[in-house]
């Protein structure tokens, strides 16, 4: 799918749940990329939500053509342009993993406003730690990509105390520390090279790894 569609239609939603006083945050690749950060292709559009948003965000969505199928925590909203089909799946205030259960809440952010484009737009962006900390949460090779293009391109900018204190709050210390040491483990093992090259067709240089190395070590000394 054309990022190009997905963006639009992105700006569509937003724009319009903005007009509405829906508040919305954006997560995943579309996050990842507002930071600058996005190295990979993305396919669907992620939404985070309070509760008492989904109703209007849902009927929002209705009026934008798309079908809405509730499931679980998270909900799934499609709808067919031209040969393609969007999706949106939006976490309701809690952004969970299903297959470890790991859950980070709504309720810990405020949105930052990130641009985004083209076309050129204003999205309400996760917080830089809650981004990190929702993408190791998740911690599949898309996520594991994602992180580590953030550890590499916004280090500097991430705050390491504002970072601990949300996985703290959100009680995933164990499970974010766990996750550290299982993506050293991949570096250290070179095995970070198969799942690169398998996502994005390049190799990471060896400058790259060191500094990405050197950066997860940082963190693991917060605990």
């Amino acid at each position: 799918m054309e990022e190009a569609l997905l963006l639009t239609e992105l700006k569509t939603i937003i724009e319009e749940s903005k007009r509405r006083g829906i508040k919305v945050f954006v997560i995943g690749a579309f996050c990842v990329k507002a930071y600058d950060c996005l190295v990979r292709e993305s396919y669907d559009l992620d939404l985070a939500i309070h509760g008492e948003s989904y109703a209007p965000l849902a009927e929002l969505l209705i009026e934008l053509g798309y079908s809405v199928r509730p499931r679980d925590i998270w909900v799934t909203a499609e709808k067919q342009s031209g040969d393609e089909q969007i999706a949106v799946h939006i976490a309701i205030d809690e952004i969970l993993d299903l297959n470890s259960q790991n859950r980070y809440p709504v309720h810990d952010e405020e949105a930052v406003i990130r641009n985004l484009g083209p076309p050129n737009f204003e999205i309400p962006a996760l917080s830089l730690s809650g981004l990190l900390t929702t993408k190791l949460i998740s911690f599949r090779e898309n996520d594991i990509v994602d992180v580590v293009s953030i550890l590499m391109e916004k280090f500097n900018d991430l705050n390491p105390e504002e970072f601990y204190e949300k996985i703290v709050r959100s009680q995933n210390l164990a499970a974010i520390h766990r996750r550290l040491t299982d993506l050293l483990d991949l570096f250290e093992r070179n095995e970070i090279d198969g799942i690169w090259y398998v996502r994005l067709r390049q190799a990471l240089s060896n400058e790259m790894k060191a500094t990405v190395t050197s950066n997860i070590k940082k963190l693991l000394g917060l605990f």
